[in-house]
């Protein structure tokens, strides 16, 4: 049986293949998986919240592999292909702004990410402030590559923009890479 938040997270692909998703309303969503705005609510904040959840249920879970840190390109080019999968989603999402919206998700995420695996490495967390800033200007300039390769159509192959972001990755956070 499919959970409420996954009827959802169907209903608005769904209703993104025929509308614009930024005038799909949660009205329009409830009628079409046929649950209560309640129940909308019990799972979602806003429509946002549950762009949100579209995006990290089916691109983000590869990034929560035991082994992906040890496979960061194998799971970079997968990250990419499901990115390449919710293309007409993902142009509309990451042209949305205001509170709560996917870019800044997308950004944060990845910042997280970084520091998870950063003190995976240095789990005392004692360590210069200058690696955070490194952490920090990596995971805003890696996201920014990642939300423009979105909004210009994806034309780059998700194989290329994986090798890209692995060996800009590696460049920018070698110090911090090396002392793994």
């Amino acid at each position: 049986m499919i959970d409420a938040k996954q009827r959802f997270s169907e209903a608005l692909l769904t209703l993104c293949s025929k509308y614009s998703l930024e005038k799909i309303s949660v009205t329009d969503l409830v009628k079409e998986t046929g649950s209560s705005r309640q129940t909308f609510y019990n799972h979602f904040q806003d429509k946002n919240d549950l762009i949100q959840y579209v995006y990290e249920s089916r691109c983000l879970y590869v990034w929560e592999k035991e082994d992906c840190y040890e496979n960061y390109m194998k799971y970079c080019i997968e990250y990419f292909r499901n990115l390449k999968s919710l293309q007409h989603f993902l142009i509309q999402a990451c042209k949305m702004k205001g509170q709560n919206n996917l870019s800044d998700f997308i950004v944060s995420y990845a910042n997280k990410w970084e520091q998870k695996w950063f003190l995976k490495y240095h789990p005392s967390g004692d360590y210069p402030p200058e690696y955070q800033f490194q952490i920090d200007y990596h995971c805003y300039g890696m996201m920014h590559l990642v939300i423009s390769w979105v909004l210009s159509g994806m034309t780059v192959s998700p194989e290329k923009m994986a090798a890209l972001v692995t060996r800009f990755r590696n460049a920018s956070l070698a110090e911090l890479l090396i002392s793994e």
